[in-house]
């Protein structure tokens, strides 16, 4: 992003994307004129048994296995992420770039680095200051299966201005089961940001 040379910019993190692009704002906080956030998590989990069980199981050699032979992360696993009927052609769009095996590589290290990333996870929590100060936009879905309450409660104790939308009937990807819902609170966000 620092090549394209942007500035205010407002950073949308969901899932694995919160850590990734929480380390840039917090390496560059200066380009950074709010965040909006989706379920995602910034710190080590390696003390929680939980995450432990699921890194060790889905990132380990019997969830590569499944991945690679049965594409078992996005016919089980993310089907069941979903609150919302998910249309056929949705759907496709998060099979169709995992059909070969070798296209499913991040399927199993994305959770084999969700306890073996502790240390850079640990990092950005002790980094998390450099963020308190900017806007946020927290969009929540209630029924995730992996991050609920204790993880949206973390990040509204973070900011200083906070926005919070929870989402009783929307889990995991929040986008695709509040999408519409979603659109509007963005719009008003982006607005206030803006001045």
């Amino acid at each position: 992003m620092s090549g394209l040379e942007l500035d205010s910019v407002t950073l949308l993190a969901a899932d694995w994307g919160g850590p990734i692009a929480l380390s840039y704002a917090i390496r560059h906080p200066q380009r950074i004129a709010s965040l909006v956030i989706t379920n995602t998590w910034m710190w080590p989990v390696r003390d929680d048994l939980r995450y432990q069980a699921f890194s060790r199981l889905m990132g380990g050699p019997v969830g590569r296995i499944l991945i690679k032979r049965l594409n078992f992360f996005v016919t089980v696993l993310t089907r069941r992420m979903f609150r919302a009927e998910l249309s056929p052609s949705a759907y496709r769009h998060y099979v169709e770039p995992l059909r070969r095996p070798q296209d499913r590589k991040g399927c199993w290290v994305f959770p084999r680095e969700i306890i073996g990333s502790s240390d850079w996870l640990a990092e950005l929590r002790d980094r998390r200051a450099t963020l308190a100060a900017k806007p946020a936009l927290i969009l929540w879905g209630m029924r995730d299966l992996a991050f609920g309450r204790r993880e949206l409660e973390t990040w509204r104790a973070l900011f200083t201005e906070v926005e919070v939308h929870e989402f009783a009937r929307a889990g995991h990807f929040v986008a695709e089961d509040q999408g519409e819902a979603l659109c509007p609170l963005i719009a008003g966000h982006l607005q206030r940001v803006s001045g």
